[in-house]
């Protein structure tokens, strides 16, 4: 499948399709993920429709910083979305991981993880990559301990009370 960006052990990592509008809607909407998502609002199907159409779009545009689709490699069964943006208020480029409930606390956080700084590093060349998390989001702090981010303390990110993590492409091994 050419719109494979990184395959690991259980997981592809993949560009998002219309295909995946449902699961896409479903995680959006998901009470338990948006409890952790700072600012962040029940979306009606179009509204995830246009959100997703956009994240489509930008894979015309090569600059590697995308959100992309994760599915289990066994059964190709979507289980969330993970990636990069560029933060410009912090000048800084953020990792993402965003998965349904149902497969929390089965490493697949950590695993997708570790293949997103890899990839950033190797792939994209970049220097430093950050993450952020609510603090009493504790599982996933622990994911990114465990995938080696930094801690860096706690601050405001757009209004939120956020636990920053980082990591830098000199002390990373792969």
């Amino acid at each position: 499948m050419n719109n494979e960006i990184i395959i690991t052990e259980r997981l592809i990592i993949r560009e998002l399709t219309i295909g995946d509008l449902i699961d896409f809607y479903k995680l959006e909407n998901d009470p338990q993920v948006r409890k952790y998502i700072p600012n962040m609002y029940r979306s009606t199907f179009n509204e995830c429709r246009d959100n997703l159409r956009k994240h489509i779009n930008k894979y015309s545009y090569n600059s590697g910083l995308h959100t992309w689709g994760v599915v289990l490699e066994e059964n190709k069964e979507f289980i969330g979305i993970t990636g990069y943006r560029y933060l410009k208020d912090l000048n800084a480029v953020e990792i993402g991981i965003r998965l349904l409930p149902d497969y929390w606390s089965k490493g697949y956080a950590t695993e997708s993880g570790k293949a997103l700084l890899t990839y950033g590093f190797t792939e994209l060349g970049l220097k430093e990559i950050i993450a952020m998390a609510l603090p009493e989001n504790k599982k996933s702090m622990k994911s990114l301990e465990n995938i080696g981010m930094e801690f860096e303390g706690y601050g405001y990110f757009r209004g939120s009370l956020v636990a920053y993590f980082k990591k830098e492409r000199y002390n990373f091994i792969c």
